[in-house]
This record gives C-alpha cells, sequence and structure tokens, in this order.
C-alpha cells in the first residue's frame, strides 16, 4: 500500500467516523442506482435526441464510448480476477471504517480498480467529447456524486479511483480518434437507419444495464454458474 493511499484512508476512516449523519446519506446516494447511473444516463440521452447539424458525429461519439466502456470494464475485471488481492479499505483491518464490507465473507473482491471509476469517467469523458456544456455537468456531477463517497466510505482506495478513471476516460479518448470512431460506429448507425425499431430497443436495454452497473445481468450469470454447476454434479450422480 503506498503512502498517499494510506493517509487518504486513514483520514476518511475517521471523518466517516466521526460523522454519522454524513456518512449515512452517502452510503444511500452509494447505493441508489437512481444517483450512481440513472443521471447519468439521462444526459446520454438528452445528448442523443439533442437536434442541431452535428447530430451524426455526436452519435458516432456516443457510441464508441459506449463500446469503449465496456471494453474497458472488461480490462478492469481481468484485473480484479488476475491481480493480487487488495482488500477495499472498509474490509482491511488497518482502517476501521463505520460500514458494513461490500464483498462476501468468504469470497472477497479486490478493490484494483475502481468498475465505477471505469464506466462513470468513461461515461463522462464520451459527453464531454460529444457536448462540451452537458460533458461538463456530468463530469461535475459524477465526482462528487458517484466516486467521492466511495471514497468516503471506504469502497476504494484512492489509487483505485485514479486508475479506473485513466483507464475509461483513456480508452473513450483513443476510440474519439475519427478513424476508429467512424469504423467502430458505422454498423449501429447503419443499423439505426434500417431497422430503428431494433436498434432503441437495443439500446434502451443496454443503456439500462450501464445505469444499473450491470448488475442485473451479473447476478444472473453467477445463479446460472453456480446452479449449472449443482446441476451437473446432481446429474453425475
Amino acid at each position: 500500500m503506498n503512502p498517499i493511499d494510506l493517509h487518504i484512508s486513514h483520514f476518511f476512516s475517521i471523518v466517516a467516523t466521526q460523522h454519522h449523519a454524513v456518512t449515512s446519506v452517502l452510503a444511500q446516494v452509494s447505493n441508489s442506482y437512481f444517483f450512481r447511473g440513472q443521471i447519468v444516463i439521462l444526459m446520454l440521452w438528452w445528448v442523443w435526441f439533442y437536434p442541431g447539424p452535428d447530430r451524426v458525429t455526436r452519435r458516432q461519439v456516443l457510441v464508441s464510448a459506449l463500446l469503449a466502456c465496456v471494453i474497458a470494464l472488461a480490462i478492469g475485471r481481468a484485473m480484479v480476477a488476475t491481480l493480487p488481492l487488495r482488500l477495499r479499505p472498509s474490509e482491511n483491518p488497518v482502517f476501521h471504517f463505520p460500514v458494513p464490507p461490500l464483498s462476501a465473507p468468504h469470497h472477497p473482491e479486490s478493490s484494483f480498480p475502481s468498475d465505477h471509476a471505469i464506466l462513470f469517467v468513461g461515461l463522462g469523458t464520451g459527453l464531454f467529447l460529444a457536448s462540451r456544456r452537458v460533458g461538463s455537468l456530468a463530469l461535475a456531477y459524477i465526482v462528487p456524486a458517484i466516486l467521492f463517497p466511495r471514497l468516503w466510505l471506504g469502497f476504494h482506495f484512492f489509487s483505485d479511483l485514479l486508475a479506473g478513471a485513466l483507464m475509461g476516460g483513456g480508452l473513450v479518448l483513443l476510440f474519439y480518434r475519427s478513424r476508429i470512431r467512424s469504423v467502430v460506429a458505422r454498423p449501429f448507425l447503419s443499423l439505426l437507419d434500417a431497422k430503428p425499431h431494433i436498434f432503441y430497443a437495443g439500446l434502451f436495454f443496454f443503456s439500462y444495464q450501464v445505469a444499473e452497473m450491470f448488475d442485473p445481468m451479473r447476478a444472473f450469470v453467477a445463479y446460472m454458474h453456480v446452479h449449472a454447476a449443482l446441476f451437473i454434479v446432481a446429474i453425475g450422480h
């Protein structure tokens, strides 16, 4: 653990303990899908449908940003699964955060990097590239309403959030390059022109999953993984 993470998390463990009312409010904000993802997705839909001569370019940027966020999340999950375990500050006995642990007791999950920072800084960057005004508003919301509570509550170290932000924002910036953006977005925008009913059904479903951090899908996959294994064992017997 580097000294910066140690000092910052130690500071917030003390502050979170001393200010119960603030900690309680931030815990509610952090656990709310509305505050975590739905507001940002509303901004995305706003920019998508906003009229103007540059609407096609804006949609290219948004499509490429969404795909970049998914790839960055996949990389982040691979890092969580393969890198050495890093206990969250709230689960580390070095600190004394007054919040329940996020991970299951028998299956702790590494805190590095932060999924929330990857996804929402990536989305905020994409919104900024599509619309400076809305993107600035999105980033001004994401930092205090999504990232800061996770630092205060001990869900992540500062470096977890910083690494996630660099991954999400960096990959979105890479996908913003005109050649990559046009290639990535072309099949989706062609589908929009040819079959808008299919495109918008897919985009609605996808944006719903993003707004809820893919938690419903991940819960279903985890359920199927466990019960499929039990089913195979039962058949074997």
